[in-house]
């Protein structure tokens, strides 16, 4: 498996390893294909090392961070190092990885500028079956816990401009964008009702020709609207009006349809005129 591995140093002396492999994945994670992600797949530092600190001329103490630093070197050089060691290999767009929810509170990505974007886990892998090489397949416990999943996104890849104007069309997003029997519950829920605007607004700003308008009816009979690719990545700028109140969006009786006008409509152009 293609990997490349870091040694953490202080004063030259080695104290723990970070290794980076492609994932063991075959569908896409956050909207980036298997070969244009990499998982942290090991972190490890010498316990010597680790919850160290230090106190200041002005008797404040500090924690030394080697983990985070040696997090942070690493993430500005791995793209270039990857690419020296694996030139035929897709340029990569994102690092992953899984955090244990019962051992580790994912305080070092969330310090290195992860983000959190879900969670996996929760059942037992494996089947306890013997192998060919003789022994047994062990199950671990652990395999049971509920792993977070966290994901840096490189800047100028694919979806870090995604990313980029989906921020831009939801902070452009107001009452008067909306027809005027959403904006009541709009009040409550700030996205509600936006899905036509915002969905048509990123469908022009991103010029894809890789993601398309789809939409269905939700549980409550109004028409969702989000842009989606030939693989099932999607892009919803207003899906937290449904985690809001703890629903899902109607995706799975989704259909590929185009939007009311070919040119923007006027909320829409309105919602450009303010982001471009």
């Amino acid at each position: 498996m293609s990997q490349l591995s870091y040694w953490i140093c202080i004063d030259e002396i080695p104290v723990g390893v970070l290794l980076y492999s492609l994932p063991r994945v075959s569908v896409p994670i956050d909207g980036i294909e298997p070969m244009k992600l990499l998982e942290l797949a090991r972190l490890w530092i010498h316990p010597s090392v680790q919850n160290l600190s230090y106190e200041d001329r002005n008797g404040k103490s500090h924690s030394l961070s080697v983990a985070s630093c040696a997090m942070g070197k690493s993430l500005r050089r791995i793209k270039k190092d990857w690419e020296e060691k694996y030139p035929t290999l897709p340029e990569v767009d994102a690092i992953v990885s899984w955090s244990d929810d019962v051992r580790h509170k994912g305080t070092i990505y969330k310090s290195s500028n992860f983000k959190e974007t879900g969670k996996s886990g929760g059942n037992l892998h494996g089947t306890g079956t013997k192998r060919k090489d003789g022994g047994y397949y062990r199950l671990n416990k652990d395999f049971r816990h509920i792993k977070t999943r966290f994901l840096y996104i490189f800047y100028g890849s694919k979806m870090n401009k995604i990313d980029s104007l989906v921020r831009k069309v939801k902070s452009n997003l107001t009452p008067d964008l909306l027809k005027p029997i959403y904006r009541e519950k709009n009040k409550t829920n700030p996205m509600f009702g936006h899905c036509y605007v915002a969905t048509e607004g990123l469908y022009h700003l991103l010029q894809s020709s890789e993601y398309f308008p789809h939409c269905a009816r939700d549980e409550d009979g109004i028409v969702h609207w989000w842009l989606e690719d030939g693989t099932g990545n999607r892009i919803d700028a207003t899906r937290e009006q449904y985690d809001l109140v703890k629903k899902v969006p109607p995706y799975a009786k989704g259909k590929k349809k185009w939007f009311l006008t070919k040119q923007p409509s006027k909320r829409t152009q309105e919602l450009l005129n303010r982001i471009q």
